[in-house]
């Protein structure tokens, strides 16, 4: 009996001293929320509203510059995934603002989202990439009705 005890003791000294006391003596706080299954897709209402006034959210489009150019949401602005660290510093949106995300599948959406939550954003969701169609030469929101 001793023994199992000592044996799980050794085995939960190894995982703490592998992985660390999360937060502990660190001064850089950890991201308080990330993406989760839950924070991808929107409401198609929301989409609505924004398309009828486009200053209720910030629409970020994570692709490329070249992707962007070729065709965007109207009114969306360009924060390439790749390039977020230096345009952190330029953006104008507010911290409390509602942000919604996309790319062309999801994958870099998803990225920018958790690095913008990490940064301090608050309200940061990702549009599905179902939510999206690609046209040539624009994007429109896909099942509206």
């Amino acid at each position: 009996m001793l023994n199992r005890i000592g044996g799980r003791f050794i085995v939960l000294a190894a995982l703490i001293s592998f992985f660390g006391c999360a937060g502990v003596g660190t001064e850089k706080e950890m991201p308080s929320q990330e993406v989760s299954r839950e924070m991808v897709g929107v409401e198609a209402e929301l989409l609505s509203a924004y398309m009828q006034d486009q200053s209720l959210l910030t629409l970020v489009d994570a692709r490329t510059v070249g992707e962007f150019e070729a065709g965007h949401v109207n009114g969306a602005i360009n924060v390439p995934l790749g390039d977020f660290d230096e345009v952190r510093e330029h953006l104008t949106i507010g911290l409390d603002e509602m942000v919604l995300v996309y790319c062309k599948s999801g994958t870099r959406a998803k990225r920018l989202a958790n690095k913008l939550f990490a940064v301090g954003y608050k309200d940061v969701r990702v549009i599905s990439s179902h939510q999206l169609k690609f046209i040539e030469g624009e994007i429109i929101f896909a099942n509206l009705d």
